[in-house]
């Protein structure tokens, strides 16, 4: 493993730390892109980026500390030491969610379009922040003989150093699948809300299923015996089901190729034109 990417006088600069930064960079440009196409201003944007960053990382923070207390025994001052690894994707997703819902609302901003160009980037950015994962060694999975199992030999003084299931890797190649699906997705004719929602189930199967193969997460049990984020995922799942069968379901089609400004597809159009001209 590669803790440490490179040093910069004495200051080590940590290979954790560059991929979640690298990350956010590559999903705040093509978010960018994507505002532009739907209209949306770009200090608008800019603004709830910079917040859903802070928003997430302390979030995310917060959440590792509690589930995870006995990484910090030996030093309670690496609890500040973020670019060192340990941040839990859904705790700082809560956080961000909220303060995301009251700047939209503050500013009149269309919540649901707004939601839908970041969830893919989400996904973007985590394809490439889950390699600092690989290099710090954390979020690693259980003991495997398959012939690409990891050995994290940096991770945790009294973990066994045998190849494990290298889940950070599994977690970026998921995402890949994921970002694809969406990008694909809004381009298809749909309400403002369905690419969120597409990317909570998307994600929650994903989720569900990978922490099964986690070594980290194995004494966990909350819900159902589920882990912290099998659980999260769950009620995610429930809370997006629901609003789709009572609201998203029932409103016009308003993105997507072939969709007009009044919600109507254009083939559906041509038709309704056709059937008044016959008239």
């Amino acid at each position: 493993m590669l803790p440490i990417l490179f040093h910069i006088g004495p200051w080590p600069v940590y290979t954790y730390g560059v991929m979640v930064s690298l990350g956010f960079i590559v999903g705040y440009y093509v978010l960018l892109d994507w505002a532009e196409e739907e209209g949306v201003e770009e200090k608008y944007i800019v603004d709830l980026f910079l917040i859903l960053v802070g928003a997430s990382m302390v979030g995310a923070r917060i959440t590792y500390v509690i589930t995870y207390p006995q990484h910090f025994y030996y030093d309670w001052l690496d609890i500040f030491r973020v670019w060192k690894g340990g941040l839990t994707i859904l705790g700082g997703a809560l956080l961000a969610l909220v303060l995301f819902g009251l700047y939209c609302w503050r500013h009149r901003l269309p919540t649901l379009l707004v939601l839908d160009l970041f969830s893919p980037c989400i996904a973007l950015g985590l394809i490439i922040g889950r390699w600092g994962c690989v290099g710090y060694g954390c979020c690693y999975g259980r003991p495997t003989d398959l012939p690409w199992g990891l050995t994290f030999p940096n991770t945790d003084p009294l973990m066994e150093a045998v190849p494990r299931h290298p889940t950070q890797i599994y977690t970026s190649l998921c995402m890949v699948v994921i970002f694809l699906c969406l990008r694909w997705y809004r381009r298809r004719p749909h309400t403002d809300g369905m690419v969120t929602v597409a990317f909570i189930y998307l994600y929650s199967i994903y989720r569900l299923f990978i922490e099964t193969l986690r070594e980290d997460v194995a004494t966990e049990s909350y819900i159902f015996g589920l882990t912290f984020a099998q659980s999260c995922c769950l009620v995610a799942s429930l809370g997006g089901f629901l609003t789709w069968f009572f609201w998203l379901r029932h409103r016009p089609y308003s993105r997507g190729e072939g969709v007009t400004p009044s919600g109507q597809e254009e083939g559906k159009t041509k038709e309704v034109a056709q059937v008044a001209t016959k008239g």
